[in-house]
């Protein structure tokens, strides 16, 4: 199985970043996985614009998950 990973950290204020993660899926293929990465950065990315928030990092990608 295959695991979406999306990490953003914005710079809110002077001083103050703020890290969020999550994780997606199971995805049976990567394919699948991948397909969903599809956009996700610059969604990302409109968000913080929106925000008026300085993207200090941003990650994006897919990983093996441990299968049941």
């Amino acid at each position: 199985m295959w695991m979406l990973e999306i990490a953003l950290c914005p710079q809110l204020a002077a001083g103050v970043i703020e890290c969020r993660s999550e994780v997606q899926g199971p995805y049976v293929a990567p394919m699948a996985c991948r397909e969903r990465m599809n956009g996700q950065r610059d969604a990302l990315r409109a968000l913080a614009d929106d925000l008026d928030a300085e993207l200090v990092d941003i990650k994006v990608g897919c990983r093996r998950g441990r299968d049941a």
